[in-house]
């Protein structure tokens, strides 16, 4: 049999060759990248949601305050979202 018709490592199946520790190696690379991204994605969900939920809720509180009748610079405007941020 010629060397050319022989597979390669990966496909022959030396799992102590380099050319199939190289391959594992791509593979953990490629799902580390994989599961950052969704890491990330998953991140900046919550990150909105939480920063939805302090708007309605900052919201609702100057509602609340208006129809209390207290007297306030921002009653019937949109409440600015450097003010609820929390910093």
């Amino acid at each position: 049999m010629t060397a050319w018709l022989v597979g390669c490592a990966v496909c022959f199946g030396d799992p102590s060759a380099p050319m199939s520790k190289g391959a594992d190696a791509g593979v953990a690379v490629l799902a580390a990248i994989i599961l950052a991204v969704l890491a990330w994605v998953a991140f900046m969900i919550g990150f909105f949601v939480r920063r939805a939920r302090k708007v309605a809720e900052a919201r609702a509180n100057a509602a609340a305050r208006v129809q209390r009748g207290a007297t306030d610079t921002t009653s019937g405007q949109i409440v600015p979202l450097g003010s609820i941020s929390g910093r």
